[in-house]
């Protein structure tokens, strides 16, 4: 009985320490999550101000029928550049499961990406699905295993991002997805990522970044509450701009910015998504040791009990013995 003791006693000790590191680690998850949210707000009159600009010439580009492939949309699809963001650490409950079955169904059913939403297709496409080659950049240690499972071909690996993510860190992963679109192999540039609905709710997604679609910047948009029609302009029609160099240069500027305010927001979608999805997991984790620490200490309150009833009953019996 003895030993049994010391051993509840250890396990308590064991627990109560775990119970600890993991309500510290839910208290550095929220302070991280919180951040990451607060840098995409952030992020807002950045985003409202290239919406604006692009939308104050576009009407510019629509007259002289531009062409542009950051803004036309392939006749076909057969390469595919797909770029995915993850964490480099895990305990994080499900997050990069669930990631890993968006994965797995988009390169299972490439004809997702025909069609926007990015998730679904008409049943025609189903029947008749292309055949699309991926090429992927990563951003993660966690994606670039999911990758490899997949045995497909990792041009790049970002694992050394910074926690404090801004547009600056972004500037190499950025300049490789427009280096890559710009050769011509691919069609589509799309990113995987883990949209932060709430602190509770974190849902895989797949979104599209080249060639720029306006149902993802509106969806964006919608994500800031942010009104897509403010943005226009009343008098967008009657002002004639004069474009030097010339409308193309104007067009890839612009696009660029675009770019990279999507990509941001991605990127800080999926950091405040895991941040959360760890959060969870940590309290998860706080409340199953209490419960546990609570259990072991009644079963151990029990046997000291019953080793001190024992004594006593053997102090009686010796005392009555004597008499």
């Amino acid at each position: 009985m003895a030993g049994s003791i010391k051993l509840i006693k250890r396990r308590i000790r064991s627990i109560s320490s775990t119970a600890k590191l993991t309500r510290a680690m839910q208290m550095i998850a929220t302070a991280s999550m919180r951040k990451a949210v607060d840098q995409s707000h952030a992020a807002m009159p950045f985003a409202a101000e290239t919406v604006n600009f692009l939308h104050r010439f576009a009407h510019a580009f629509r007259q002289n029928d531009s062409r542009h492939p950051y803004i036309t949309p392939s006749a076909h699809l057969e390469k595919v550049l797909a770029v995915v963001i993850t964490s480099n650490r895990g305990l994080c409950g499900s997050y990069h499961s669930n990631l890993e079955k968006k994965l797995r169904q988009v390169v299972t059913h490439p004809e997702v990406l025909l069609t926007y939403p990015l998730d679904q297709a008409t049943e025609e496409q189903k029947q008749h699905p292309p055949q699309v080659d991926f090429e992927w950049i990563v951003v993660g240690r966690k994606g670039e295993r999911m990758i490899k499972k997949l045995h497909q071909p990792i041009i790049a690996s970002f694992n050394k991002l910074n926690e404090n993510v801004d547009l600056k860190e972004l500037d190499a992963v950025f300049n490789l997805i427009r280096e890559q679109f710009d050769t011509g192999r691919f069609q589509k540039v799309i990113v995987f990522y883990t949209e932060h609905i709430n602190s509770l709710k974190q849902v895989p997604t797949v979104g599209q970044l080249l060639p720029i679609s306006e149902q993802e910047v509106r969806r964006v948009l919608d994500e800031w509450e942010l009104n897509f029609r403010d943005f226009i302009r009343r008098d967008t029609n009657d002002v004639q701009y004069v474009i030097e160099p010339n409308q193309d240069e104007l067009l890839a500027m612009i696009s660029m910015l675009l770019i990279k305010m999507l990509l941001h927001y991605f990127v800080l979608e999926s950091k405040a998504a895991v941040e959360s999805a760890r959060m969870i997991a940590m309290k998860n984790a706080s409340d199953a040791a209490t419960e546990m620490e609570g259990v072991l200490t009644l079963a151990y309150n029990q046997l000291r009990q019953g080793k001190i009833t024992n004594e006593i009953a053997e102090i009686s019996a010796g005392s009555a013995a004597l008499e």
